[in-house]
């Protein structure tokens, strides 16, 4: 989820041309093949409660009818070792999604975590 350190971020990679440009410079990816994707959703946990995560950014990629991936970009100002187990929670509802809905086809979701903190990271992942 965005916090107020990230929003800056958060809107920079909203926009199109910038989101494009960072994932592929060799223009496999067209910049108006990406689309604004939704960044909430929800689930149940074990104890019977209804929670709600908040992706920072989401774009799917699609070409003509058909979507071939979705993207996701998660933005960190502090070094948090439970970021893998977020990205594993936004991407498992990606799917989810995908599997609940009227998709012919499950398409890979691809994200990312942008680093953007002061701190120097002691361990060699997040983890």
């Amino acid at each position: 989820m965005a916090t107020t350190n990230s929003a800056t971020q958060v809107s920079f990679f909203k926009k199109k041309p910038l989101f494009f440009g960072f994932f592929d410079r060799r223009e496999v990816v067209k910049e108006n093949s990406l689309v604004n994707a939704g960044v909430h959703s929800q689930y149940k946990a074990e104890d019977g409660r209804i929670h709600e995560s908040e992706r920072d950014v989401a774009k799917h990629w699609i070409d003509g009818d058909a979507m071939l991936a979705i993207y996701g970009i998660e933005n960190q100002t502090s070094v948090d070792r439970l970021m893998p187990f977020r990205v594993i929670g936004y991407d498992g509802a990606s799917y989810k999604s995908q599997l609940i809905s009227d998709n012919k086809k499950i398409v890979p979701v691809i994200t990312i975590v942008l680093y953007f903190g002061k701190e120097k990271q002691i361990r060699r992942y997040s983890y």
